[in-house]
């Protein structure tokens, strides 16, 4: 397929909150390095398309409604883990940070 091979960068928290109630969610997160020429395909049904964008289209598009709240939260530890955002653009950095990485108490 000629992808690089995923590597574990770490993992986000955060409670999804709705008509059924509460749940704790963690997702892992993998970055995998694309070459140029490949082409993402759709197999299970669950993304609604794909676009090849910049780092700061990425950034405004995170912050609308283009992307899933779970899928906005990874892209944005990308972007936070990649220096795309940092605490002197953004006030509240600490705050994004902290939640990303949820507590749980159970």
């Amino acid at each position: 397929d000629g992808l690089g091979r995923a590597v574990a960068v770490g993992a986000i928290s955060y409670t999804v909150v709705n008509s059924y109630g509460t749940s704790p969610e963690v997702e892992f997160v993998y970055d995998v390095e694309c070459p140029a020429e490949f082409v993402p395909r759709n197999k299970d049904g669950e993304v609604a398309g794909f676009g090849l964008y910049t780092m700061d289209q990425v950034k405004e598009l995170v912050v609308g409604e283009e992307f899933k709240t779970n899928c906005a939260a990874v892209t944005i530890d990308f972007l936070i883990r990649h220096g795309q955002i940092t605490p002197d653009e953004l006030p509240c950095y600490v705050v994004v940070l902290q939640s990303l990485h949820s507590q749980f108490h159970y």
